[in-house]
């Protein structure tokens, strides 16, 4: 039972990686955008898969280097609480944000809650993003900000001088997990080795300091919609009226995918989890550091599938 369990794992990560090519296509050839030419954007996408399984393949001369995969993905290791996060110039930037994206999380082993907040600021729509939950071997959370494309149902990534401050705390079951907080677009953190269900996990904590205070405005208009209110969900207004703080337990808006296939997934998902856990044991390593990557990729090269822990993430 346990060999058939793990050649389906193992058999689902191909389907993965297939799964985001696909994405990726239908989102440069119906959703691309005046700043992402498709000519360009089909080269990155192909290019960028391409280049991580390069490098998680390896040879003798240019061994498995989990390091560079994660930063082709557009990810760096936090050594002082053991956590991938996002980089800034990270090459999902250039896709934005769409609706598809949630609508394909499930079939690249991603089983996440998601709550998109659009709100009107300066006649133009922005949305603000929270997500959580199992991301393949890992469980996270993000939070991401975007503006929308003009006459369609596109969101671009906000630039620099848009970025905002965020950060937020995530929780299991009332445990810390780990902390964020940048400056960014999009602010992220994921913990390898460990397995979660959506509803384990809460963001605490959420503070996201605004432009000034009609977009603070807009923003609480936008949750309000939502259903949030200031009891159940912590909001609280800063004092410079343009910061605000609450919680993500559960979302309110309608998710793409039923909990029963959630459920089914998680199967896998776990069980993803439990070989990763088992092959860190083998090597001697408790952290979740590229060096322990590469430790595990030298004593079983089929593990390289565990690249793609960020494959679902790369668009």
């Amino acid at each position: 039972m346990t060999a058939t369990i793990n050649l389906f794992s193992k058999f689902f990560c191909l389907v993965s990686i297939f799964c985001t090519l696909c994405t990726a296509t239908y989102t440069i050839k119906v959703h691309a955008t005046p700043s992402f030419d498709f000519g360009i954007g089909r080269t990155l996408g192909f290019g960028l898969d391409f280049g991580i399984n390069a490098a998680a393949t390896g040879t003798s001369a240019n061994p498995f280097d989990f390091e560079k995969i994660a930063a082709i993905a557009g990810f760096e290791y936090e050594p002082n609480q053991d956590i991938y996060v996002t980089k800034i110039d990270a090459l999902q930037r250039l896709m934005g944000f769409n609706s598809v994206y949630d609508a394909m999380a499930l079939p690249t082993a991603m089983v996440i809650d998601a709550e998109p907040i659009p709100f009107k600021y300066n006649g133009q729509t922005y949305m603000i993003e929270l997500w959580k939950g199992q991301y393949n071997i890992m469980s996270g959370a993000e939070i991401g900000i975007y503006k929308r494309v003009a006459g369609t149902n596109h969101y671009a990534s906000v630039g620099n001088k848009e970025m905002l401050t965020m950060s937020f705390s995530l929780y299991k079951n009332g445990v810390k997990i780990f902390d964020r907080k940048a400056t960014h677009w999009w602010v992220t953190g994921f913990k390898a080795g460990m397995f979660s269900n959506p509803n384990e996990l809460t963001m605490e904590n959420i503070q996201i300091q605004f432009k000034d205070a009609a977009m603070l405005n807009g923003f609480l208009d936008g949750l309000y919609k939502l259903g949030y209110n200031d009891v159940d969900d912590q909001i609280v207004v800063g004092a410079d009226n343009s910061s605000i703080t609450f919680r993500f337990v559960a979302p309110r808006t309608r998710q793409p995918w039923t909990p029963f296939m959630k459920g089914i997934m998680q199967i896998t998902t776990k069980e993803l989890v439990r070989m990763y856990n088992e092959a860190k044991k083998s090597v001697g390593r408790t952290d979740n550091s590229p060096a322990t990557m590469n430790l595990i990729q030298q004593k079983n090269p089929l593990l390289k599938l565990l690249s793609g822990a960020f494959n679902g993430e790369l668009f």
